[in-house]
């Protein structure tokens, strides 16, 4: 009897160890991650904040970012996107609460081993806007479904 093989299925998770990331009125930044909550093919680099699958295929990605407002109003922009700039998914909302709160988009999306996949935030109105850093509050997560 022969033994079966484990295929390891790529998949990750990462978050942000750091206490938070300040974002600034009407710049787009790409969220900065630094903690792998866990990485089975080893297809996230912390070093540029990409993902980049090794194999073709669909993937679910998600990202939730949590924030801790400082202003009453201001207009939130969260994009799943690829390295060339094609937008996969957004959540572009008008937020106006003082309260802390929790934003995330996701996307099933074909993608091949050339593609890099970065997180992309933006915010105009107000100057300054935090993130609360730590999992499970901010996150960035990805699994191949086929």
């Amino acid at each position: 009897m022969s033994e079966k093989t484990q295929i390891t299925s790529s998949r990750f998770k990462v978050s942000q160890n750091i206490a938070g990331q300040g974002f600034i009125n009407g710049i787009a930044a790409v969220a900065i991650w630094d903690f792998k909550v866990f990485d089975a093919l080893d297809e996230f680099d912390l070093a540029t904040n990409t993902f980049t699958p090794k194999r073709a295929g669909y993937y679910l990605l998600q990202t939730q970012f949590a924030f801790n407002p400082n202003v009453n109003a201001y207009l939130f922009q969260l994009y799943i996107q690829t390295i060339l700039g094609i937008q996969q998914e957004a959540i572009i909302e008008v937020v106006t609460t003082f309260t802390p709160h929790n934003k995330r988009c996701s996307t099933i999306v074909y993608l091949t081993p050339n593609d890099a996949i970065e997180i992309l935030i933006a915010q105009l109105g107000e100057p300054i806007l935090q993130s609360i850093g730590l999992e499970p509050n901010t996150f960035f997560t990805g699994h191949r479904l086929s």
